[in-house]
Order: structure tokens, then sequence, then C-alpha cells
């Protein structure tokens, strides 16, 4: 499966897709996946230039295991201590 926008907001319909306006970097996060960055892209001179590598079973939402992007990690990366995460 080749990685096209529409593609993952079909499949994860909660994908947040950020670009910085000044020089057209942009990212894709996945908070299905956990809040991974499944996509960077950074401009070249020859355009725009794709810095991860996610294979195509990375995009299966029957798959237990996420393969490729960047786990975003937050303050708290398990239980509170309250029973919720």
């Amino acid at each position: 499966m080749s990685f096209l926008p529409e593609t993952v907001s079909e499949l994860f319909p909660n994908a947040w897709f950020g670009k910085y306006p000044n020089d057209g970097a942009s990212a894709v996060v996945i908070p299905e996946l956990g809040g991974t960055v499944a996509s960077l892209c950074f401009p070249t001179t020859d355009g725009p230039r794709e810095v991860l590598f996610c294979h195509e079973h990375f995009w299966d939402k029957t798959s237990v295991a996420t393969r490729g992007g960047i786990p975003l990690l937050f303050p708290i990366c398990g239980p509170t201590g309250r029973g919720k995460i």
C-alpha cells in the first residue's frame, strides 16, 4: 500500500496532519497507534522528501505489532495508579 493522505484518513479517521507554514515541513500522527508519527516530510530542492519508512503492514489495522514510525511518549508512560491510563 502506498502512503497517501486520503488512504490514511480512511484507515485512521483521527489522524492528525500538520504542516509548518514557513517551509512546508509536515507530519502525520496516528492516535489509534499510540500517537505514532507515521510520516515526516522535509522540503528539499527536489520537492518534499519523506524521511520515515513505514512498511505496508504498518497500515494493517489487524496487525498487533506496529513497525516503523516514531512513537510519541508523554510524561506518563503507564498506569496512573488510579487504575486508568
